[in-house]
């Protein structure tokens, strides 16, 4: 944290390792940053002091997504171990639930704007983990619909990115949408899943390019994306 008035730049040097993942919450008061390593740890520090508020141990190998929750209270990461291993922290009282997840690498997690379910997208796969109980003390796993069990039959892609985007009509009703980033693909693809069921809704070609990351702004209702071509594209959601 620089400080131009006194020419001064604070530090978090709490980490003994390469820093491989960061979140801020969305007040922007509190970050976390995960390592790499035998103790692949993860900070949640103060966004104005630079202090660490809380060391959250469990992962192996290294920490390679967080993300917090809107209330900034629960924090979800995943890590490089062989079962790709999603833990949930309550940072605050550092409990925490470990989920094993399967062989394939998670690139992104996000969280509902009601903190009640979060979506980790990744190689050739996509989750759902909903909340039990109104503390969100217990989370349940949930794989999404992508070639079986859907009208819409999609492939297992290399999915890049995850946001939620609110219903107009339905605001129970939650449309998530994950992008797909394969290399191999000469076009950049969001499959659109419900929710509820889990199952894919559809799927939208919006660019030539993988797509290689997506952030939705609630306010404003529009979708950014970056693709692997360099163009960056604004979407009304």
């Amino acid at each position: 944290k620089y400080d131009p008035d006194t020419n001064r730049q604070d530090h978090n040097s709490d980490h003994t390792n390469t820093i491989t993942a960061f979140a801020i919450s969305s007040d922007g008061k509190i970050a976390a940053t995960g390592q790499r390593g035998r103790d692949a740890v993860v900070i949640v520090w103060c966004t104005r002091t630079m202090k660490s508020l809380a060391t959250l141990r469990g992962h192996r190998r290294a920490v390679v997504q967080i993300a917090f929750s809107n209330d900034g209270k629960t924090v979800a990461s995943a890590g490089a171990d062989d079962g790709h291993t999603v833990l949930v922290h309550n940072w605050q009282s550092e409990s925490k639930q470990k989920i094993r997840t399967g062989q394939n690498l998670l690139l992104h997690l996000c969280f509902s704007g009601n903190n009640s379910m979060f979506v980790a997208a990744g190689k050739k796969c996509v989750y759902f983990f909903e909340s039990k109980g109104r503390s969100n003390a217990r989370w349940r796993k949930r794989r999404a619909g992508i070639v079986s069990g859907s009208k819409v039959k999609g492939e297992l892609e290399r999915f890049t990115g995850v946001c939620f985007v609110d219903d107009e009509d339905d605001l129970k009703s939650k449309r998530v949408l994950v992008t797909v980033g394969t290399p191999t693909k000469q076009s950049g693809q969001i499959y659109e899943f419900d929710s509820s069921t889990k199952r894919l809704m559809a799927i939208h070609n919006v660019t030539s390019s993988p797509i290689l990351a997506i952030h939705s702004h609630k306010l404003l209702r529009t979708i950014a994306i970056g693709c692997v071509d360099g163009t960056v594209c604004v979407i009304d959601s």
